[in-house]
């Protein structure tokens, strides 16, 4: 090379110089003399929900983590990232991702984690008698999303499955669909949801309850036990109403976790950065259970968390309260694990998402 050539000719400074030159040059230049092209980072796409909060937690130790993460506010701008912005994976439920696949709105992707397994809850007021879905027959109920009520949503799947597990049809509850605030607004104030313009004028009773998804819950928890406050109760977990599953506790559920397309999946250029991508996302989950034993832990990681949230998700008016995504977690209201593989669970989950989503469900979802 003829930067070597004149460094082995030069006077002492300027050769200092040549050897500089040249080890710049050597770092931009494969051995066989091609310039070398990193890898592009993998685009992960992700809706204001709990799966990214490991994610968050992990780029907050790895800044230098090969993923560029890409934040919407619901479902349809999920679509839109994988058209129109090249996403390889999405970090989302598992209900949604599955809906997506029935009906052909995202190129083909593979679940290659399932790791929320615990955060969904029917809140209701404390002055209501109602313990289960069965008792809020003929009330008034809100569903919710972060942005948008959610309609047609993975939660909104969830929670519709869930009313026919107990013999409910969906006009059997007087539904209404708000964003997360707003609905909790709505509940707590008691304002009649027929006033709303997102209901049906005769829907003209107040809420009896809302479902949230953590740290929304462990939120309102603490807010109705602060003086002068509407009294809130987190009554009514989802988990359990699905039983007949062996392939995981009774409590829990495979809420969420990343899917990624099969293309990447097959691209060999790729392996590593999404191997570091999984592997950093399951550290940040046993980093996160660690913390559960320690309030101190927990305050640390979930302000961490906190942050992350704020800088990607900020521009959409949404924030993650430290203490109630604390509580959350110290609580197990929020419960991630990375240990339960989708080969191990493949049978259940298909069966579970087929019964929720209520459409086929490709199987290379799964394999």
């Amino acid at each position: 090379m003829q930067v070597q050539a004149i460094a082995a000719s030069a006077p002492p400074a300027r050769r200092r110089i040549a050897v500089m030159l040249a080890g710049l040059l050597m770092s931009v230049v494969s051995p066989g003399g091609a310039q070398a092209v990193a890898n592009p980072a993998i685009r992960v796409v992700a809706t204001p929900n709990p799966n990214v909060f490991p994610l968050l937690l992990a780029l907050a130790h790895q800044p230098q983590l090969p993923v560029t993460l890409l934040a919407v506010a619901d479902g349809a701008e999920l679509d839109q990232a994988f058209a129109q912005q090249g996403a390889d994976a999405v970090l989302a439920m598992t209900t949604t991702i599955a809906s997506k696949m029935a009906y052909g709105a995202m190129p083909p992707l593979r679940l290659t984690d399932v790791t929320m397994w615990k955060g969904m809850t029917a809140m209701v007021m404390a002055d209501n008698p109602a313990r289960t879905l069965t008792d809020l027959k003929g009330q008034g109920f809100i569903l919710s999303g972060a942005t948008t009520g959610g309609r047609h949503g993975g939660p909104d799947l969830l929670f519709q499955a869930a009313l026919a597990r107990n013999g409910l049809k969906p006009d059997d509850l007087k539904t209404c669909y708000l964003p997360v605030m707003v609905g909790v607004d709505w509940l707590t104030q008691r304002k009649p949801l027929g006033d709303h313009a997102n209901c049906e004028p005769d829907k003209d009773v107040p809420a009896a309850g809302v479902l949230l998804v953590e740290p929304a819950v462990s939120g309102l928890t603490l807010m109705s036990h602060m003086p002068f406050k509407p009294k809130v109760d987190a009554r009514i977990a989802i988990e359990p109403i699905f039983s007949g599953f062996k392939a995981w506790p009774a409590n829990q559920l495979p809420h969420g976790g990343l899917a990624v397309r099969i293309a990447t999946l097959d691209d060999k250029t790729r392996a590593s950065e999404l191997r570091q991508l999984r592997t950093a996302y399951a550290a940040a989950i046993d980093e996160i259970n660690a913390a559960r034993g320690s309030a101190i832990a927990r305050l640390s990681l979930a302000r961490t968390i906190s942050i992350g949230f704020k800088q990607y998700f900020g521009k959409l008016g949404l924030d993650v309260p430290t203490l109630a995504l604390s509580n959350a977690l110290g609580e197990d209201r929020l419960v991630f694990r990375h240990d339960l593989t989708v080969n191990a669970i493949g049978e259940d989950l298909a069966r579970w998402l087929n019964e929720v989503v209520g459409r086929a469900i490709p199987p290379s979802l799964y394999r």
